[in-house]
């Protein structure tokens, strides 16, 4: 005589909502189909931590035979799954003995916490979004929360909720996006007043309204002064110093600043041009980016002026009367010349003088012309001594530099000239020299011409004239 005992496991009533299921176990009896009728045995069964007994008679004629059912309420584990097991005996009073058997079965998985999402991957501050629940149970409700790293704990948004939600953004809520951080949003699902579980969703990127945007000033001044002296900046004279001051909304600060001076990009809110500017006209401009990505810019353009080194275009020094009438015997010259001074606003200074003195004196004796417009043609009358030649010089300064420009005009004209002290003459000017032929007149020979000079008298030779009769060919000098 032979057979065993079997336990059978099986899953019903599975309740989303009280996160259970029933289980069925069914102790069963194998015979080898051999007769045998006893009395009543006692059976123990084990289901999921469970016992009952029991008693039950058995025929071992039978192939089958049911020793003792149950039934009991299973509660899932938090994210819903479940296994149960389960053992049973059996104990004959017959050759067979005691029988045992043992079994289990993995529940179906009950879902459990909602799931959320949103209608769009990226809100502005001060807008709207719909959230959207998806719910095991429609006895489920939920609450959402809010949070953001580092600046906003978990925070409840809406309660109650069963599976939509349109919640605005606060505006007010700007101080905990300073720099691109984001939004994260998660539900918590309640069954009753039972806390069934938590899911998060992708969290959401965070704009913030152009109104939101930083502003800045410009603050422009020239550290060497010029632009306060002339009202504007002097091109090739003064320095552009610019200090830009922000203001930022809400917490956020800079993420970049580009400020421009002078055709230079620099990464700060401050700064000077190491040389003087060289162009014009002159913008500069700001342009603020904050955390949130909003950005800001703003320029001024520069009140600027041109300046050049004062400009003679134009110098003529011939000898004339008192009255200016050109005169190759005047005893006076008339200084002529054509200017340009920058004006700068009309704020730059102006003079001339021209300076005057024999070619034998050490120093220039001057006088001032005056000018009365920053450009033109002017001129004036020094007194010259028809018997010396005399240096000109003129000289235009304003308030940076001076130019100048130079001449020679030689001595009043006359064919032949006999120096005072009979011995020295000149022609076609005044003898100046003892000792010396000067001659200030172009020369034709008509024939050869012997030129014999005293190596022992070397003083008062005219190597000008020298020059002269060698460029004629003169070359054979004693």
């Amino acid at each position: 005589m032979a057979g065993n005992i079997a336990i059978e496991l099986s899953e019903s009533n599975v309740n989303i909502a009280n996160n259970t299921s029933d289980v069925t176990a069914v102790v069963v009896y194998y015979g080898n189909g051999v007769s045998w009728n006893n009395t009543a045995c006692p059976v123990s069964l084990t289901l999921d931590g469970t016992t009952y007994s029991g008693t039950s008679t058995f025929s071992t004629s039978t192939s089958r035979q049911v020793l003792m059912t149950k039934t009991k309420t299973v509660t899932h584990s938090s994210d819903g799954s479940k296994s149960v097991s389960a053992s049973a005996s059996f104990a004959t009073d017959v050759s067979l003995g005691t029988l045992t058997a043992s079994n289990s079965l993995k529940l179906t998985t009950i879902p459990r916490a909602s799931s959320i999402s949103a209608n769009k991957s990226s809100v502005g501050l001060g807008t709207s979004v719909t959230f959207t629940i998806t719910r095991a149970s429609t006895s489920f409700t939920h609450t959402i929360q809010a949070g953001v790293d580092n600046y906003l704990a978990w925070t409840n948004i809406a309660t109650g909720v069963t599976t939509s939600k349109a919640w605005t953004l606060p505006t007010s809520w700007a101080s905990y996006f300073p720099s691109g951080q984001k939004l994260r949003i998660r539900v918590i699902t309640y069954s009753g007043n039972t806390k069934i579980g938590t899911k998060e969703m992708t969290a959401l990127t965070v704009t913030a309204p152009s109104s939101m945007a930083p502003s800045a000033t410009l603050s422009i001044s020239d550290p060497t002064g010029v632009a306060t002296t002339y009202g504007g900046y002097v091109k090739g004279k003064s320095k552009i110093q610019a200090t830009a001051t922000d203001t930022f909304q809400y917490g956020t600060s800079a993420k970049s600043r580009a400020l421009v001076v002078n055709g230079v990009t620099y990464n700060a809110a401050t700064a000077t041009t190491p040389d003087v500017i060289n162009t014009i006209p002159q913008t500069v401009s700001y342009t603020v980016k904050d955390g949130r990505g909003l950005s800001f810019t703003t320029s001024q353009t520069l009140t600027t002026y041109d300046w050049y080194k004062p400009k003679i275009t134009d110098f003529t020094a011939k000898r004339c009367t008192q009255a200016g009438v050109i005169d190759e015997d005047g005893a006076y010259c008339k200084v002529a010349f054509t200017y340009d001074v920058a004006p700068i606003n009309n704020q730059n200074t102006k003079t001339a003088v021209v300076k005057y003195k024999t070619q034998s004196a050490s120093s220039y004796t001057s006088k001032s012309v005056t000018l009365s417009n920053y450009s033109g043609t002017i001129s004036t009358i020094v007194p010259t001594s028809t018997e010396s030649m005399f240096d000109i010089l003129l000289e235009i300064t304003d308030a940076f530099a001076t130019s100048s420009a130079s001449t020679t005009i030689g001595t009043a004209y006359t064919l032949v000239d006999y120096h005072t002290s009979g011995r020295g003459i000149a022609f076609g000017k005044v003898a100046e020299s003892a000792n010396l032929m000067d001659v200030n007149m172009d020369i034709v020979a008509r024939e050869d011409i012997d030129l014999i000079l005293d190596e022992t008298a070397t003083s008062g030779i005219d190597y000008d004239l020298i020059r002269k009769l060698t460029a004629l060919g003169w070359e054979d000098l004693i």
